[in-house]
């Protein structure tokens, strides 16, 4: 601590204090030190102009929303009270300082959360096998289907049911895409097989509409 700007400590304090504030689990009392060293080093890093590539962005922002945006909110306020100029990647570097600053609330998350990318996985590789597409990871339609994913699982596992009234569209949709209600569902026996649950109507259909926008976007890029 004695080596960190003492400017730098109070902004982290502030920072974990919104932190404890917005998200549902414990964090850790050192967290305060935690962020201020990482803060102190983004910083440095911005003065001498280095860029530090972040692999994990993507899946940072997916998989840890709120985080993400207390890492987002952090960068503009770090930017304003210090007057530097912060990549955005910066913001991923303070969600994980904050995620692996929980306390151990976590073993069974951590597995739940492996768990759940695991499936979303298996389930893309299925849809890329099925429909004969390679899927795009970094895309916005991947990136809404793993969203809804990890929502579909997060409700089989607790076995809570979508309740909009979409189950209706169910034949008109088997009927319409054919190819991909197949892939659906080789997705749903899979998903059925691994947790021991299966999906309703309404779940069936709001997984063919996500995995068909998927399919489309990627055959649209095919010359």
């Amino acid at each position: 601590m004695s080596e960190l700007p003492e400017d730098v400590l109070e902004f982290a304090a502030q920072l974990a204090d919104l932190a404890r504030s917005s998200l549902s689990y414990e964090l850790s009392p050192n967290l305060p030190v935690t962020l201020a060293d990482h803060i102190a080093f983004a910083i440095k890093r911005a003065e001498e102009h280095m860029v530090v590539e972040m692999p994990l962005a993507f899946d940072v922002q997916q998989s840890y929303p709120a985080e993400y945006r207390i890492g987002e909110m952090a960068v503009h306020g770090i930017e304003r009270t210090f007057s530097v100029h912060l990549p955005r990647t910066e913001a991923v570097g303070i969600a994980l300082s904050i995620v692996n600053s929980a306390v151990s609330a976590s073993t069974h998350d951590t597995e739940r959360q492996q768990m759940t990318e695991r499936l979303i996985e298996g389930s893309t590789k299925i849809v890329e096998r099925r429909l004969g597409i390679e899927v795009e990871r970094s895309s916005f339609d991947y990136a809404r289907f793993a969203t809804h994913m990890r929502y579909l699982i997060g409700r089989l596992i607790s076995g809570e049911h979508a309740s909009s009234g979409a189950a209706a569209l169910l034949p008109e949709l088997l009927e319409r895409y054919p190819e991909v209600s197949s892939c659906d569902n080789a997705v749903a026996d899979y998903l059925g097989q691994n947790l021991m649950k299966t999906l309703d109507e309404e779940e069936r259909v709001y997984l063919i509409l996500h995995v068909n926008r998927v399919f489309e976007r990627e055959t649209a890029k095919r010359p």
